[in-house]
């Protein structure tokens, strides 16, 4: 995020987004599709640009046809899922833009007959799920939400009491990978 004109306190998607394949790429695979969100998103643009850098990094060209824009709203992933099945294009990894649209990749998938992580790992972000093992616990990008959440609250409130009057708050809060069961090395 790059928008000086206004407060912000956002996570590191590029590096979340590098984090996530970077991962992917250690433990072998080499054909990662990415769910993303629409590029209108400035995460989308973020975490695309993480996902470059990491398959850049390694020497594994980006192709096109494994970076999916797909709506990141419940749903949207089941159609490209399935066409993405259907045209048996060639994966062993698969980064979704947010736990909910990995959840639903790791349905369709198994409605295919498709095991995670046997056959295809799986990393979600946002860490949404963190407490939630069902099917199995998924390996997450945490963006620390709670403490993005009390950061921008102080802010606010700093903005409503005008302490600092003038000052731009542009923040940008780390992110981590936590890694679970979705994930599995093919060396």
């Amino acid at each position: 995020m790059n928008d000086d004109a206004m407060d912000y306190v956002v996570s590191d998607d590029e590096k979340g987004g590098y984090l996530a394949t970077k991962h992917l790429l250690e433990l072998g695979h080499r054909d990662i599709l990415f769910l993303n969100a629409h590029h209108s998103i400035s995460s989308s643009r973020e975490r695309l640009a993480g996902y470059k850098r990491a398959l850049s990094e390694t020497g594994v060209a980006a192709k096109p046809e494994l970076i999916r824009e797909v709506s990141h709203l419940a749903g949207g992933v089941k159609n490209e899922m399935s066409d993405v099945i259907k045209s048996k294009l060639p994966y062993t990894a698969l980064f979704a833009f947010n736990d909910m649209m990995a959840w639903e990749a790791i349905y369709v998938l198994n409605k295919h007959q498709i095991r995670v992580p046997d056959q295809i790992s799986v990393v979600g972000f946002d860490n949404i799920q963190s407490r939630l093992f069902v099917p199995f616990p998924l390996t997450s990008v945490s963006n620390a939400k709670g403490k993005t959440s009390r950061r921008a609250f102080e802010i606010l409130l700093k903005k409503m009491h005008k302490q600092n009057a003038g000052k731009r708050y542009n923040e940008i809060v780390d992110t981590r990978l936590v890694v679970r069961e979705s994930t599995r090395s093919l060396l």
